[in-house]
């Protein structure tokens, strides 16, 4: 496997093996097209375009709009019976051919979808050829009857004969011998053909389609009943294991020569010659061509043995994307690196959300994921139907530990000798690290491990020898525990955040060892105190439905997420421009110590959020507030330039007198170089009084019955808007603007008239319009030098620049210029809402496939005198695997090369793929 995932990584197409001797037409069309096959489709998707276009819906035929939905449905059919089949054989009790998969099987069987296109391909010929097919009715019971005699008839009897034609060695080792190359079959086994022999089968299966269409009595329901007929055929006979339950054949003694089962079908791929027959095995009896072991192996595997692992591992599901990945889950995707994603992984999203849904709600024991054997050894991991951050809700800790405890119980029954705890099962806060269940039953015949031991050496080795301080972040396993202690052994100073943890863990520390453990608090997940009012709005929303709902209290929740979206948009913004340098006010680099201290940069939205729902709730105008006041605006604005700017002034004069300074106003000077993110870190009194000055345009229009939605929300996204460009730290305002409208210099300041405050201290005091400061002669002397030298700027010429490139999707985040509250942490280290996101980096993903035309700057270094720059060529992993995408990523590299070249860059490094053979 990892040969082949190496080849696939080098751009290599996989070996598919074909026929022994492969005849004519043993490809199908359109196999050279890869993953972009079903672009065959699309003469026929944009035919349906035109039709829509010109003649609008109502002209669509009902068998004509019949057809794709057929197909998705044929889709999800298959998808079902993959993933019954590989969860009922990695359980093994009903198994009929006890043997693994073999890699290239994987490799062959993933153009199951190629005759799902075929037949599309078809239906849409078959609706434009014939015009019966567009006047067919939803169901006509004639014509259901005749398609039932015409496949009893018929396509049995022709298909027997065909199938075993396909057996003489000539057209065996030609064409069947590929679908023959499956001993262990899957469901989708069933329609792994050469194009050949796949379109003599569909020719059969034709006729009683074709037939009663050309009577006259054809039905749309007819024909999807009969495609659904022989997949549900074509996936049961190829599934590996017994399902048909034996009374059906007692009540139905007949049934026996009218519907195969498994265990019949699965012995024509391992005997070859017997059990020809296609659905129905009376032609077998006929031509005594059955298999005698037929009956005695149905008996066998459908009473099944359960077989006993010697160890099972027990883990769980970790986000959504993990249910693609899961054997039993998509097969085209399960059988990649999970790195390595496919392109449809995003549309297929809401079914991995489904799955969980139905998982939580419907999960009421582990589930076997994967069985291996090595020589005698038996080995199974089972996995709890719960996600990462069910984990993380107290409410569900108790659910979790009996479905634990079912598993252990289980598996204690069944004679399992070690059960290992995985990821999240052996979390101390949930049972203790396993503790939970030995004390409850001490008589336990099955071991249970959690391999603390192995993982804390592994840790320990990972931990480089000369690292002098490690923070332990968040609640602590057993792991954790033997690490700290190890560590607090070693010399290295272990800093913690839970208090409860340290207090536990320095009991647990030799005395000698103690000074080498610190406590240091950290942020609670503070959005816990929107947890009333969310509840609150629920509760609403049940009992009232949203037609109750007030525009005002509507648009609370938006405002706050568009707030937040702005100020990450400055965020970027601001961290790109200063990794490149040209225009950048302090040339000096961020503090880690400041980046601790900003993280914390939506403490001011939450509080803005609790104020506009409280005072929903306390002032009757908010209300009856309209979408839009013109004059409410004007008072506004008129409020602001005036009062607000007034008092702003002398209060931030005040906050700089060594009393306030010292207590409140040092805490947002200690970041002498700004992010947009810094206009908001303030002690609470401090931003307290700042609210409070904000308040006053919002609310006197309000309570003058002139106050507006879109008044608030514009007055709002002002103050962001302004701040975040204060404190951004690269000067980006047009000189032209200033000359256009001349008083705009005393109305609107610039990032270097702010950056100046922070550098010098004493001047520039005011808040966004600086007439302040030259009526009161606080204005510094050198802001107009400043901003003219900043924002002509220079480029920066580094000595090397690294060219390197996105790697996966969750990297986006990660960036400097990324989430600032992810970048800011360790990439293993996630936050729990980075599932919320990811659409988020998706979007990321398509706009720089899309409008990425050249690398860009994510980071600056200097060391010295010596200047280095991280450059990104905006494309992802998965795009350096296209081949058709080779051509344009080469071009960027060149360009960027080009680019260094006329800088003057002395070295450039090609990082990672861009320097792929």
């Amino acid at each position: 496997r990892e040969l082949l995932t190496l080849g696939r990584e080098e751009g290599h197409r996989p070996s598919i093996t074909m026929a022994t001797r492969p005849g004519p037409l043993t490809e199908w069309p359109w196999q050279c097209m890869g993953s972009f096959k079903y672009l065959v489709l699309a003469p026929a998707a944009l035919h349906t375009a035109h039709r829509v276009v010109t003649k609008g819906w109502g002209d669509m035929s009902l068998a004509y709009a019949a057809i794709l939905p057929a197909l998705l449905l044929r889709m999800i059919h298959n998808q079902i019976w993959i993933s019954l089949s590989r969860h009922q054989t990695a359980r093994r009790k009903h198994i009929i051919v006890d043997r693994g998969l073999e890699f290239d099987q994987v490799d062959r069987e993933s153009s199951w979808d190629d005759q799902i296109i075929f037949n599309g391909l078809f239906f849409y010929l078959a609706y434009a050829a014939v015009p019966n097919v567009s006047r067919m009715p939803v169901w006509i019971t004639e014509g259901a009857i005749i398609t039932a005699l015409l496949h009893i008839g018929p396509v049995e009897f022709l298909y027997y004969w065909f199938h075993r034609a396909l057996h003489h060695h000539f057209l065996y080792s030609r064409y069947h011998s590929h679908h023959h190359a499956s001993i262990v079959t899957e469901p989708i086994t069933s329609v792994i053909h050469p194009f050949a022999e796949h379109v003599v089968y569909f020719l059969l299966f034709s006729i009683p389609m074709m037939t009663p269409i050309f009577m006259g009595c054809g039905s749309v329901l007819a024909v999807v009943l009969y495609i659904t007929y022989i997949d549900f055929m074509n996936n049961m006979g190829h599934c590996n294991f017994e399902l048909v339950p034996k009374h059906i054949f007692h009540v139905f003694p007949a049934l026996k020569y009218l519907m195969y089962t498994p265990s019949f079908h699965s012995l024509h791929h391992t005997q070859f010659r017997t059990n020809y027959s296609l659905f129905m095995p009376f032609y077998d009896y006929i031509y005594n061509t059955m298999d005698s072991s037929t009956d005695e192996l149905y008996e066998r595997t459908l009473k099944g043995t359960e077989e006993t692992p010697d160890l099972v591992h027990l883990t769980h599901m970790t986000n959504l994307r993990s249910t693609y990945h899961l054997r039993v889950g998509i097969a085209s995707i399960a059988s990649r690196p999970s790195e390595s994603p496919v392109w449809y992984m995003w549309m297929i999203w809401p079914v991995a959300w489904l799955s969980m849904v139905l998982a939580w709600v419907y999960g009421s024991s582990a589930f076997v994921i994967e069985s291996l054997t090595l020589k005698k050894f038996k080995m199974q991991t089972w996995a709890i139907p719960r996600y990462n951050f069910h984990y993380g809700l107290i409410w569900q800790r108790e659910s979790i530990n009996s479905l634990i405890e079912k598993a252990i119980l289980d598996a204690d029954g069944r004679g399992v000798r070690v059960l290992s705890l995985g990821l999240l099962n052996q979390a101390k806060q949930l049972n203790g690290s396993g503790e939970l269940f030995t004390q409850k039953y001490p008589k336990l015949r099955v071991r249970l491990v959690d391999g603390s031991g192995l993982a804390t050496a592994v840790v320990l080795k990972s931990i480089p020898l000369y690292t002098k301080q490690v923070f332990l972040f968040g609640s602590s396993s057993k792991v954790a525990h033997a690490t700290a202690t190890a560590l607090c052994k070693r010399g290295v100073q272990v800093i913690m955040n839970q208090k409860n943890e340290y207090d536990m863990l320095k009991l647990r520390v030799l005395e000698s060892s103690t000074a080498y453990l610190k406590f240091s608090s950290d942020e609670i997940p503070q959005y816990l105190v929107f947890a009333p009012v969310a509840l609150q709005t629920a509760y609403r929303v049940v009992t009232k439905g949203w037609g109750d709902m007030n525009l005002a209290y509507a648009a609370i929740l938006p405002a706050l997420l568009l707030r937040m979206l702005h100020n990450q948009i400055w965020i970027s913004l601001s961290r790109h421009q200063t990794a490149r340098r040209k225009h950048i006010i302090v040339d000096r680099s961020l503090e880690f110590e400041q980046v601790d201290r900003e993280r914390s940069w939506d403490d001011q939205i939450i509080l803005s959020g609790l104020y506009f729902y409280l005072a929903y709730a306390a002032i009757p105008s908010v209300r009856l507030m309209p979408m839009w006041e013109t004059k409410g605006a004007i008072i506004m604005a008129l409020l602001h330039a005036g009062p607000v700017e007034f008092l702003y002034y002398w209060f931030h004069r005040a906050l700089h007198h060594h009393f306030l300074y010292s207590r409140y106003h040092s805490h947002h000077h200690a970041s002498i170089v700004t992010e947009p993110i810094t206009s908001v870190i303030h002690p609470f009194a401090e931003m307290l009084v700042y609210f409070l000055l904000f308040l006053i345009p919002m609310l006197i229009p309000i309570l003058m019955g002139y106050g507006s939605i879109l008044g608030i929300v514009l007055y709002v996204a002002y103050i962001d808007f302004m701040n975040n460009m204060g404190h951004c730290n690269f000067e980006l305002l047009p000189k032209w603007i200033f000359q256009v409208f001349p008083p705009l210099k005393y109305l609107m300041y610039t990032p270097s008239y702010h950056s100046l405050h922070h550098t010098q201290f004493r001047t520039n005091y005011s808040l966004f319009m600086p007439f302040y400061d030259y009526i009161y002669n606080t204005m510094d002397k050198s802001t107009d030098e400043l901003y003219e030298r900043t924002l002509i700027g220079t480029e920066e010429t580094p000595d090397v620049v690294h060219l390197t490139h996105m790697t996966t999707l969750q990297s986006t985040y990660h960036l400097r210029v990324g989430i600032a509250s992810i970048a800011s942490r360790p990439s293993d280290n996630p936050v729990w809402y980075v599932w919320m996101i990811w659409p988020m980096a998706w979007l990321s993903m398509v706009l720089a496939w899309i409008y990425g035309s050249s690398a860009f700057v994510v980071e600056s270094l200097k060391l010295k005198k010596f200047k280095m720059q991280t450059w990104v060529i905006p494309r992802y992993n998965f795009q350096y695997g296209l081949i058709r995408e080779r051509e344009s990523i080469n071009r960027l590299i060149e360009k960027a090369i080009l680019d260094a070249d006329v800088r003057g860059v002395k070295v450039l490094s090609l990082g990672l793929l861009n320097q792929a053979w």
